[in-house]
């Protein structure tokens, strides 16, 4: 991929301690494409319990925005005292780590399914070896991922940073293979 400090790309920051909906706020509010995975809880506020919208994962913030631009945000958003860290690339330390338009955009769709769920990428072993696949109808069609079992369930499970969020049940009918046995 051709990158440029001027181009539009998605970009994954941290914010630190807990600020994630105050950057996400501020993003919005200059006009620009920003996503926190958001997942329903229940807490109990005076004594009843009600459902509240948390970040799935703290200091995990997406936006779309050049590399420029999102420099001279980082200093006015330390400047109004959100301190937040660009996540760099492990391999070119110059550049920020990007996710591809497509794998954030599948990533997005089945975040804000009702019946989507979560679980942590980075330590799920039967990931690794399982087909990369394409939802090819239902809700989900069009979204491509990794043919997992993380619930028991058979599901597709897209990763983005080390958070994974899984479909509800796909049954192997609906999906067709893109590589067999690729991760990321």
């Amino acid at each position: 991929m051709e990158y440029s400090v001027n181009q539009n790309y998605w970009l994954y920051v941290r914010p630190n301690c807990r600020r994630e909906l105050k950057v996400r706020d501020y993003f919005v509010a200059k006009g620009l494409e920003c996503f926190v995975p958001m997942q329903k809880v229940v807490r109990v506020i005076h004594g009843e319990e009600v459902k509240v919208d948390v970040p799935v994962m703290g200091n995990m913030v997406f936006v779309k925005t050049s590399y420029q631009n999102l420099l001279q945000e980082k200093r006015t958003l330390e400047a109004l005292g959100i301190p937040m860290m660009l996540r760099m690339d492990t391999v070119d330390r110059t550049r920020p780590v990007i996710v591809p338009d497509k794998q954030m955009e599948d990533f997005i769709r089945v975040c804000e399914d009702q019946y989507s769920r979560f679980v942590d990428g980075r330590f799920s072993r039967d990931l690794k070896a399982n087909d990369y696949v394409e939802v090819i109808s239902g809700r989900f069609a069009g979204v491509r991922g990794y043919y997992a079992r993380p619930f028991k369930d058979k599901c597709v499970v897209c990763i983005v940073e080390g958070l994974a969020v899984c479909t509800t049940y796909i049954p192997a009918y609906a999906l067709k293979i893109i590589e067999k046995g690729k991760h990321n």
